[in-house]
């Protein structure tokens, strides 16, 4: 059961101000007009909680400002009477709440949604009884300014394909557009198929001094400032030597710093868009020593370490963590160093309790609010044999 906040009757004078015009109806943000300090708190304790180590839990660090942080937007095209909007489900319901002026995006970012929105009226929207516009993805390059975006339907590709042409040639920033059709009845936003490509579909961004290439769809850090302070954090915790193993590797934000501190590299990712990105920023930066694999991780992941023997093994997983599997295959190797990136807390504990039964010990964990105004804390955790 999940309330909501009907009407304010007598606000808590420690009540910050902010300029989102949909409070109480977006559950984005559970902690909008929360004071900083409280936010903080809060979140030193889940991560207390989640993992279950007080002692080795360093104060929560937050790099970026509270608002206009974030630099990758994931909306949902939905409809207030005949007018399209672009917003967020409402937590539980698929109802979409509209997200217009969002004020944790970058303003340039918001702006391009709103336009979005706006080129989008007279086209048909998704829902049960109709095909159409169903998802919009958006990503500024912090160091370019470059906007990439993705835009999926579930109908007709032709009249989505004319709306990117629209907003390239009226959008300042707008360097690339992709068009992809999903009628999938699930809510994977990006599990489609792709149809057009305008422009240019990669952007680059730069992070710790190396200067990954980027897609629509790739996946990375939407918190630049704090994107800086995980990875900082993370290559805090590896040390240098020999072999290292950067899994679950992305588009290669951390695997293009270890290679400045190890002799060999190991990168695996699943994802062949994301690896070919980072075979593609190795090449430009004239890195020799890093072997990219692309491949699920629980896969590939015994016969890497086996053949490779690495000191350090970087694992930074998506929101379900790294799991039984992955945990007993780290034990069972010769590893002797484990950096874990952990975004989602519910994962936090297994991981953690199925890497120290199997032989590791927690060092440190350091926590970095990458979703200032959100419950999320990411963390890194060091964790030695």
């Amino acid at each position: 059961v999940q309330g909501r906040v009907r009407r304010l009757v007598r606000p808590d004078p420690r009540r910050i101000a902010h300029d989102c015009a949909h409070e109480h109806v977006c559950t984005g943000c559970p902690l909008l007009a929360a004071p900083a300090d409280d936010e903080v708190a809060f979140k030193h304790e889940r991560l207390v909680t989640a993992s279950g180590i007080e002692g080795r839990v360093a104060p929560v660090l937050r790099p970026s400002e509270l608002f206009h942080y974030r630099h990758y937007a994931k909306q949902i095209f939905g409809r207030v009477g005949r007018r399209p909007l672009l917003g967020s489900y409402v937590a539980g319901t698929h109802e979409v709440a509209d997200n217009l002026g969002c004020p944790i995006l970058t303003p340039p970012l918001a702006a391009l949604l709103a336009g979005v929105a706006d080129a989008a009226d007279g086209l048909d929207v998704h829902d049960e009884k109709r095909a159409g516009l169903r998802y919009a993805v958006a990503r500024q390059s912090a160091t370019t300014g470059e906007q990439l975006l993705v835009l999926v339907t579930s109908g007709a590709p032709g009249p989505v394909v004319a709306l990117a042409e629209r907003l390239a040639s009226a959008q300042p920033h707008l360097v690339g557009v992709t068009v992809m059709v999903d009628t999938d009845p699930g809510n994977v936003l990006l599990g489609g198929r792709v149809v057009a490509e305008l422009g240019n579909p990669v952007s680059e961004d730069e992070l710790v001094g190396v200067r990954p290439r980027i897609g629509a769809r790739s996946f990375f850090q939407i918190n630049p400032a704090a994107a800086a302070s995980l990875v900082a954090a993370a290559l805090a915790g590896v040390g240098e030597g020999d072999s290292c193993v950067d899994a679950y590797a992305g588009v290669g934000a951390l695997t293009l710093p270890l290679a400045q501190r190890f002799a060999r590299v190991t990168a695996i990712e699943s994802s062949g868009q994301a690896t070919a990105m980072l075979e593609s920023a190795a090449a430009d930066a004239e890195v020799q020593n890093v072997e990219v694999l692309t491949a699920r991780v629980e896969a590939a992941l015994p016969a890497v370490l086996a053949q490779t023997r690495p000191e350090v093994v970087v694992l930074d997983p998506p929101r379900k963590g790294i799991g039984a599997r992955v945990a007993a295959t780290v034990a069972g190797s010769t590893v002797r160093r484990v950096v874990l990136l952990t975004c989602g807390l519910d994962a936090l504990g297994p991981d953690l309790r199925a890497l120290t039964s199997g032989g590791f010990a927690v060092e440190s964990i350091t926590p970095i609010d990458q979703f200032p105004r959100t419950g999320h804390v990411e963390c890194v955790t060091l964790l030695e044999r």
